[in-house]
């Protein structure tokens, strides 16, 4: 019971620091990736973030506006006075909690694997 507490008030305070530091448009563009919300849309000038536990992840129509967006996340971390490490410069391919984000072909995936695992769990 503890642990799931435990995850749960690191993942709220990772969301309440990320939260602000990234730009959001009233009609869905930009903003933080939530659990059980609806999906944020990435636009020119409107990166979005996503949480998962003590990770952040910045989506952006650029490389320059991922920095910029990911260089706010840290400041408000460092206003948080939470600690990071770990940093991975922008790139076009990432696995973030289970999903494969391939940029160049416009793909989002299951983990390699993932399926497999699925399956041998029902079969």
């Amino acid at each position: 019971m503890g642990w799931s507490w435990a995850l749960y008030f690191c993942n709220s305070s990772m969301c309440k620091s990320v939260f602000p530091a990234v730009p959001r448009h009233p009609d869905g563009r930009g903003g933080l990736l939530e659990d059980g919300a609806p999906a944020r849309r990435v636009a020119p000038g409107f990166p979005v973030a996503a949480v998962y536990v003590d990770n952040a992840l910045a989506i952006g129509w650029s490389k320059a506006e991922c920095q910029v967006c990911m260089q706010s996340i840290l400041e408000a971390l460092d206003l948080m006075e939470l600690a990071y490490h770990d940093l991975v410069l922008p790139c076009k391919e990432i696995i973030f909690v289970g999903m494969q984000l391939d940029l160049e072909k416009r793909v989002l995936r299951n983990k390699p694997g993932k399926a497999r695992l699925v399956h041998s769990a029902i079969a």
